[in-house]
């Protein structure tokens, strides 16, 4: 399991930025926070463990956070990944 406190610490260093901030503050719910929080700190760590951690979270996820997700996923392959996944739940 991922360090929980080095997770805080780095979202903290994110916070600072308003975009980052608004990604992790709009989640619209704390499981979503928790994904993006996890993010932030695989992003920076390259943890194998957290990018494991993150694809069973986003499993999990509706659609509202899903699109919250998207919005902030620019063109990248998460984009794909996510978009994907919002098409299945629309066509279940």
């Amino acid at each position: 399991m991922v360090n929980q406190d080095a997770v805080k610490e780095v979202l903290t260093e994110w916070l600072d930025n308003p975009y980052w901030a608004a990604y992790y503050n709009d989640a619209p719910t704390e499981e979503c926070k928790h994904y993006v929080a996890l993010q932030m700190y695989a992003s920076d760590t390259e943890d194998e463990e957290a990018f494991e951690e993150l694809d069973q979270l986003l499993k999990h996820m509706g659609l509202p956070e899903l699109n919250h997700l998207l919005q902030y996923a620019g063109n990248t392959p998460e984009r794909a990944r996510i978009a994907k996944i919002i098409d299945h739940l629309n066509n279940v």
